[in-house]
């Protein structure tokens, strides 16, 4: 079993009023905020311990959260 705290970057705006929660693990343009999130990965499932629920990843990047969690 890992665990490990991530930074991750959102957009608040969509957070609070929009589509939900989406962070992503780089800073880029429209992310205008930043929470530390703690994941556990253990039996090859990788589970978010903290933080508000992250609704899912766009297109590429879920591949690039995969990484950068494992």
């Amino acid at each position: 079993m890992v665990q490990k705290v991530v930074k991750m970057y959102y957009d608040s705006y969509e957070f609070k009023y929009g589509d939900g929660f989406y962070p992503i693990p780089f800073k880029m343009n429209g992310y205008d905020s930043e929470i530390d999130i703690l994941f556990q990965y253990y039996d090859n499932e990788l589970t978010q311990l903290s933080g508000p629920p992250i609704k899912g990843y766009d297109g590429f990047y879920s591949e690039i959260v995969k990484q950068v969690l494992i």
